[in-house]
């Protein structure tokens, strides 16, 4: 019984004169990060809109009636002078017969007075008729011939009426749209048939006043067209609306400089506008969600002291300028090729080690030139190779 206690006891002191097992180390965090890039100082931006026919013309009649004919559908080639729709004419013809009788009346009236006239002027020369019978038949036979002449120009005016029951085409195009049907009763001046004329295609971009004042005419843009297999097509500039329309954007028209039968009226498109000088100086840009800020003002989360695939965060106050296609661009504390965190911000603090991602450690194999242990950020790449393609 006493060798049992005696084992225990020291089966007990043996376990207490143990040291205690090391705590297991902290696994080191692995962020997101990109190299800070040195971008053209152009300004691009990406804006909506949409195609259009470049000319469009609303065909119509000069005449009310029943719509009787449409001898064209949408997607019609059509030429100059072909007839594209008729109305009704019985009624335009009946009137035109009524007043061509009316001409026979009239101008037997008139050859009627002017044989009184002619009477009574000779008369009234020789003394045998009174002047005040002179001038009745003179009154008569002008009143004849006034009302010949309103006949005339009556029958003029029908036979007009008459061919304008038919709608011919004013100009070679294609129909864009048809917005009448047969027997439909049409007012004058009423739209029947829409026509597009053939002109080059026009993107209209409905511009925010924050960029309208940036805007010129002439301006090149690149469109492209996602339903049209991504097609990108140059364009320029041709209209700036002065007046805003819709919420506070002003309408600016793009007209394409090359025609694609891919393209169709309609279509949404995407026109990419460049802003600034073309010998704009290079900015150092950095991604808007890499900007943080607090009480001592904005700042970025770096990596430094990069050995092998790891790396300590390190906080650098920048100075951030405008917001641009991108991010924001930094006006000082970065001068490009520094090793960025752009992801986990909230998870990382400042002398924590981070481990980097292979796609940085792939980029920044060719710029730091001193393999292993590099401890200073990159040289920034050349402004011409960082450009507008450059990582964001």
């Amino acid at each position: 019984m006493i060798s049992r206690r005696f084992a225990l006891a020291a089966s007990l002191w043996l376990a207490a004169c143990e040291p205690p097992p090391e705590p297991e180390p902290e696994p080191i965090r692995p962020v997101r990060t990109e190299i800070v890039q040195v971008v053209s100082g152009l300004r691009t931006r990406m804006l909506s809109g949409s195609a259009q026919a470049g000319a469009e013309t609303q065909l119509s009649f000069k005449v009310s009636g029943t719509l009787e004919s449409l001898l064209v559908k949408v997607g019609d080639t059509v030429k100059k002078g072909q007839k594209l729709a008729t109305l009704d004419e019985d009624d335009y013809r009946l009137q035109l017969s009524e007043a061509q009788a009316s001409v026979g009346a009239a101008r037997a009236q008139s050859r009627t007075a002017q044989t009184d006239y002619d009477r009574v002027r000779k008369l009234y020369a020789n003394g045998n008729a009174a002047k005040a019978e002179l001038d009745r038949a003179r009154g008569q036979f002008d009143a004849a011939r006034a009302q010949l002449a309103s006949a005339n120009q009556r029958i003029k005016l029908l036979k007009k009426q008459v061919r304008y029951t038919t709608l011919y085409a004013p100009a070679d195009g294609t129909v864009a749209r048809t917005t009448a049907e047969v027997d439909e009763n049409l007012s004058t001046g009423q739209p029947v048939i829409v026509l597009s004329t053939g002109a080059r295609t026009e993107v209209i971009v409905p511009m925010p006043e924050s960029l309208i004042g940036e805007v010129e005419p002439q301006m090149p843009v690149d469109v492209r067209f996602p339903a049209a297999g991504g097609q990108t097509i140059k364009g320029t500039v041709t209209e700036i609306s002065p007046v805003a329309q819709g919420m506070s954007t002003y309408p600016v028209t793009v007209v394409l400089d090359e025609e694609s039968a891919a393209v169709r009226p309609g279509m949404a498109a995407e026109i990419s506008f460049t802003f600034g000088e073309a010998n704009a100086a290079p900015v150092v840009r950095v991604p808007l969600v890499a900007v943080g800020e607090d009480r001592e003002g904005r700042h970025v989360l770096l990596v430094t002291d990069i050995k092998e695939s790891q790396g300590v965060v390190k906080r650098q106050p920048v100075t951030v300028g405008d917001i641009a296609e991108g991010g924001f661009n930094v006006e000082s504390g970065l001068k490009g090729g520094e090793v960025l965190i752009t992801a986990g911000l909230r998870h990382v603090q400042p002398g924590m080690q981070v481990k980097l991602m292979a796609s940085t450690l792939t980029q920044l194999a060719p710029l730091d030139g001193a393999g292993e242990g590099a401890s200073e950020p990159a040289p920034a790449p050349a402004p011409e190779q960082a450009g507008e393609g450059a990582p964001q």
